[in-house]
């Protein structure tokens, strides 16, 4: 992931419209780590608002989640986490 290269926190999101289901990961510098932010949590955040289930470790995270019409939610709700820490 190119966001690991160059040390910078990443999220990213991938919406199949038709299968009604969205892909979603992040990555999670040392420096924003060391200010507490968690991958684990953070995708954890995100899944609550597109339902289904996500997992990684502390510096990445994944999940799928099925609400598609959510993505916008989601996406503020990441920044927000992202701009608490």
């Amino acid at each position: 992931m190119q966001g690991k290269k160059l040390g910078k926190v990443v999220y990213v999101f991938s919406v199949d419209v038709e299968g009604g289901k969205v892909a979603h990961a992040n990555y999670v510098s040392e420096s924003a780590r060391s200010r507490g932010l968690d991958a684990r949590t953070w995708a954890s955040k995100v899944s609550d608002v597109l339902g289904g289930k996500a997992g990684g470790k502390e510096d990445g995270a994944q999940g799928v989640g099925v609400n598609v019409d959510k993505v916008e939610e989601a996406l503020r709700v990441a920044q927000e986490t992202l701009s608490n820490k």
